[in-house]
């Protein structure tokens, strides 16, 4: 730009301004998840040692939520079993009912090493039964019946980026 500061001299100058692009905002939590159906099927006809036909089937669910941030990690995993069997004749049967949650938080203490909390849970969702006979079952178990839960405390090591490795010192468990 062009000023006149009087009549006998003029001052020019020049001006930019240059606007940062926005910086994306950091990521600290990380999600993931995954989700697998296995089936499987045995059919036997004239074997020699004995054995009988069976179906099965098993769902798998997972996810993941972890936090990095500083001096802070921070891992949790959920994971959800459950299966079923069909041996020979006999009707559909459970075979396998699992929820687990898995939460570990972390402080860093000193180089690889940081002080960390666990907590674990596991039960189930759907009623469990004893097969006596083909028509005589036992209920055994039920939702939350049983639930297994532990906490810890101690050192994790992280000697790579996909790798801990925890010593518990105070570990607790309870059964219900």
């Amino acid at each position: 730009e062009l000023y006149r500061l009087n009549d006998t001299c003029l001052i020019w100058t020049y001006s930019a301004s240059m606007i940062p692009q926005k910086l994306p905002k950091p990521k600290y939590w990380v999600w993931q998840g995954t989700g697998k159906i296995d089936m499987a099927q045995v059919y036997a006809e004239q074997w020699i040692s004995g054995g009988q036909n069976s179906l099965s089937s098993l769902f798998i669910i997972n996810f993941q939520a972890n936090y990095n941030k500083k001096k802070v990690k921070w891992t949790n995993d959920f994971e959800y079993r459950y299966g079923f069997l069909k041996p020979g004749d006999d009707p559909l049967r459970k075979n396998e009912d699992r929820i687990k949650i898995n939460s570990i938080i972390n402080y860093f203490a000193f180089k690889k090493w940081y002080y960390g909390f666990t907590v674990e849970a596991q039960t189930q969702f759907f009623k469990g039964f004893k097969y006596i006979n083909d028509t005589t079952k036992n209920l055994v178990s039920d939702f939350m019946s049983p639930f297994y839960s532990n906490f810890g405390l101690g050192l994790n090591y992280f000697p790579i980026k996909q790798l801990s490795v925890f010593f518990l010192q105070l570990p607790t468990k309870s059964y219900t």
